[in-house]
């Protein structure tokens, strides 16, 4: 079955003249559409929620407005671009991204169409043990404890995010590696150790980068200090280190893989409970405002 066609800007601005009521989501990807898609069938919100993939995006058109590449930088570029229409286009659109590093390498891109997760992934939302917690216990085993694994991970997936942050910071734009091969999972519980040290210099070698090294450990250590406040990780690594934890301590196969853990996730988290978050309260209160031109 053939994909259809991208939509052009042009298409989207002719779109919200001729029908100022609607609500249309703009995400970075599939993943952000089926929990964006979830929250507002359930609160039963009037909108419809797209992934930038559907939308022609020129390169060009990108990295001259001074976007990434990339999925995040295509969403930002969007907004960008429908925010120079105005009305009706501001009514009828937001788009959500990432917070990724933003926060702790200083960058940032402000519109008034675009929203930003709180946390560094939309993931962060319902990484959340009373979230999750029971609905890991009725599919994968009752005695599983997602509090007590958060804890055992905690400094691992802090360590993982600060070495991705500086990478991005640096602009080194480099392969990551097997996080298996660098973490000890204690069985049946206990703290999960990360051998930073290893993984940097791994890192650094194979993406042929291994002489900035004592550049990178200083630009670590600063973003290490500014991220002990805020507790960020991302949240693909929770996913793939949780598998990795259950493999080692005997869980059930099926299970000890990061689509699935993400899949059961999603499942567990509650409009109820994304909407105590400040992210989800906006969008139900664009989602159920009238557009000025629809009245």
């Amino acid at each position: 079955m053939l994909n259809p066609p991208r939509k052009t800007v042009a298409e989207l601005i002719a779109r919200y003249k001729l029908e100022p009521s609607l609500k249309d989501l703009y995400v970075e990807g599939a993943a952000d559409v089926r929990v964006m898609r979830k929250f507002s069938r359930e609160l039963k919100l009037p909108i419809e929620v797209y992934a930038i993939d559907g939308i022609d995006c020129p390169v060009e058109s990108v990295t001259l407005g001074n976007f990434a590449n990339n999925a995040k930088g295509r969403v930002q570029w969007l907004a960008d671009e429908l925010d120079k229409a105005k009305t009706p286009v501001n009514c009828s659109v937001r788009c959500i991204v990432d917070r990724d590093f933003d926060f702790l390498i200083g960058e940032s891109y402000e519109n008034p169409l675009l929203l930003y997760t709180q946390f560094s992934s939309m993931e962060g939302y319902f990484i959340n043990t009373e979230c999750i917690g029971a609905t890991y216990r009725d599919t994968i085993d009752e005695k599983l404890d997602c509090d007590l694994f958060v804890s055992e991970a905690s400094d691992c997936l802090e360590n993982l995010y600060e070495i991705r942050a500086t990478s991005v910071l640096l602009r080194l734009d480099m392969q990551w590696l097997d996080l298996q091969k660098y973490v000890t999972v204690p069985k049946p519980t206990g703290l999960i150790t990360f051998r930073r040290d290893e993984f940097i210099l791994s890192y650094l070698n194979k993406n042929g980068h291994v002489g900035k090294i004592d550049e990178f450990k200083k630009n670590l250590q600063a973003v290490a200090t500014r991220n002990k406040k805020l507790g960020f990780f991302r949240g693909h690594d929770f996913f793939e280190l949780f598998a990795i934890a259950l493999k080692t301590r005997g869980f059930k196969v099926v299970f000890c893989h990061e689509n699935v853990l993400f899949g059961l996730a999603i499942a567990g988290v509650t409009a109820e409970h994304l909407n105590t978050f400040e992210l989800f309260q906006k969008i139900v209160i664009w989602a159920t405002q009238d557009s000025p031109d629809s009245q």
